[in-house]
C-alpha cells in the first residue's frame, strides 16, 4: 500500500517540493506515494489523528504537530527538498510602487527590520508575531520555538531567490502545475531593498 503524504494542491510551493523531493531526490518509485493535496489546517489535523504516513507542513505548524505528539519526527527542511525554495514573500504591484514610493520603502524597511530583530533577538520579536499571528491560538512559547527552528529562515533580500523561483517554476511546468515559463524580468525589485539598507 502506497505511503500517504499529505499537501497544499497542486502548483503551490509545498506540493511542489514535495514532487520535487521524491522524485527529483529521492528517485521514490511513484506507485510507492500517494500524494493527498488537502489545506493546511486539514493537513495537520490528519497527521495528529495518523490518516497519513507524513506531510509537508510550516512553522509553527511544525512545532505544534511536535508538541501534540513528540513521535512525529521531521525528515527534510525545505531546502534540502527544493534547494533554497521560495517560501512566502511580501509584494506589492508596479501601479501601488508607482503611486506609493515612499510607503513601498516603509514597508520594506519594516521587513528587513523584522527579519535583522528576528535572527539577532528573536524573544523581543515573539510578542510582536504573538500579537499579530498567534492571536490566542498559538502562544509565546510555541512561537519561539518556531522562530529557533532549523525549518526557519527569514531573508528579506529579494535576489535571494531569484534563481530559485525561475527553478521552481520551470520544475511546475515539467510537473504540469504551469502552462508555460513566464519571464521574471522585474518580478523581483531589488531598489527598495537596497535603500532600506543602505544605511546599516
Amino acid at each position: 500500500m502506497p505511503a500517504r503524504l499529505a499537501t497544499q494542491p497542486a502548483g503551490s510551493v509545498p506540493n511542489t517540493t514535495l514532487q520535487h523531493w521524491l522524485w527529483q531526490v529521492g528517485k521514490v518509485d511513484k506507485a510507492d506515494v500517494m500524494i493527498v493535496p488537502m489545506g493546511i489546517d486539514a493537513t495537520q489535523q490528519m497527521v495528529l489523528v495518523g490518516a497519513v504516513e507524513g506531510a509537508t507542513v510550516r512553522e509553527p505548524a511544525v512545532t505544534i504537530l511536535q508538541g501534540r505528539d513528540p513521535g512525529i519526527r521531521l525528515v527534510a527542511l525545505g531546502g534540502e527538498m527544493f534547494p533554497n525554495q521560495p517560501g512566502t514573500v511580501v509584494g506589492v504591484t508596479a501601479a501601488f510602487i508607482e503611486r506609493n514610493p515612499v510607503q513601498t520603502l516603509g514597508l520594506v524597511d519594516a521587513i528587513v527590520r523584522a527579519t535583522k530583530l528576528i535572527q539577532d533577538h528573536p524573544d523581543r520579536a515573539v510578542p510582536a508575531i504573538e500579537a499579530a499571528l498567534g492571536k490566542g491560538i498559538v502562544d509565546a512559547a510555541t512561537i519561539r520555538r518556531a522562530l529557533a527552528s532549523p525549518t526557519s529562515k527569514f531573508i528579506s533580500d529579494p535576489r535571494a531567490i531569484v534563481d530559485a523561483t525561475a527553478a521552481m517554476q520551470r520544475y511546475q511546468v515539467a510537473l504540469g502545475s504551469l502552462d508555460r515559463e513566464l519571464p521574471l524580468d522585474g518580478l523581483f525589485d531589488p531598489r527598495f531593498f537596497l535603500k532600506a539598507t543602505a544605511s546599516q
